[in-house]
Order: C-alpha cells, then structure tokens, then sequence
C-alpha cells in the first residue's frame, strides 16, 4: 500500500503534467489568433447582408466601405470612392460641393488613417475648402499619389472628393 506522501507525490505530478499540456495547449491558440489576425488584415470582411466591408489598413485603422463611400472609423468621416467628374477652379468646387469639400486637416487626418489604400486617387493632385492664410490667391491641394499637401493658384482646374462628415 502506498504512504500518504507517495500518493501526494503522485498527484502533485499528475497537476504539473496537466499544467504542462495546458500550456502547450494556450501556446497553440495564441499562435491561431495571430494567424487569424494576418488573415483580417489581409481580406476585407464582408457582412451577413453584404452591404459593406471592414478593412484595416496597415497603419491599424479599420473603413467600412460600400459600393460608394468608405467610412474612417476613427475619425467618422466618408469619403466618396470615385473622383467627382471633371476639374474646377478652387471657386467653382466651392461653390459646387460647398461644405463637402474636405479640409486639408481632414486630409491630412485621412492619410495618416492610411486612406490611399482604400480610396483610389485617380488624379494627382485635389482641391482643399482651405484657402491660404497669407496668400489669397493660392489653396491648399492635396497630391493623391504621395499623400501630401501643397499649396497651388486657385484658377487652376483641378479634381474634386467630396467628404461627408
């Protein structure tokens, strides 16, 4: 027959093997979820009704995006996914989109949420609602391609995305 202490030995051994399998076994789903994670990162995700997809860019920032419009989920802001057609001077896009032309702060927001991989600049450069301080007869311009802002004259025709906020 066994003494007390053999049968606690026994037992303290069966814990530390069970101990042992569990975590092999959280190991194992650790590494399933981080390759879950690259695979959300990867494919956008679709919805039960296919009305929009989630993705995230690679500066963490998730959009929503459907047919026409993708939504930062940060900063709440929509953005139209096509270019407005035709170019305008920045007065004309003033006067024709009004409040829907994005800010240079909002484009500056947008391409640090990593915009340019979800919106699809088909022209280089875009109209800001932001005229420049201290000279009148320029506006700022956002470069679809590089993601920066300059500054450009405001008689030149150039593209429009609207934003909604």
């Amino acid at each position: 027959m066994k003494t007390n202490d053999e049968i606690k030995e026994e037992i303290t051994d069966e814990i530390n093997s069970i101990c042992d399998e569990i975590t092999q076994l959280t190991d194992r789903v650790l590494k399933v979820r981080e390759l879950l994670k690259r695979v959300e990162l990867d494919e956008p995700q679709i919805d039960i009704d296919n009305k929009y997809k989630l993705f995230t860019t690679s500066t963490g920032h998730e959009w929503s995006i459907t047919d026409r419009t993708a939504k930062d989920l940060t900063s709440g802001l929509i953005w139209q996914l096509q270019d407005e057609s035709g170019c305008y001077t920045h007065q004309e896009a003033l006067d024709k989109f009004g409040d829907k032309l994005p800010t240079t702060e909002e484009f500056e927001i947008a391409e640090s949420h990593g915009c340019r991989e979800v919106l699809k600049f088909a022209k280089q450069w875009y109209w800001s609602a932001s005229v420049c301080s201290f000279y009148r007869a320029y506006a700022w311009i956002f470069n679809g391609a590089l993601g920066n802002v300059s500054l450009n004259n405001r008689s030149l025709n150039i593209a429009v995305r609207c934003v909604g906020r």
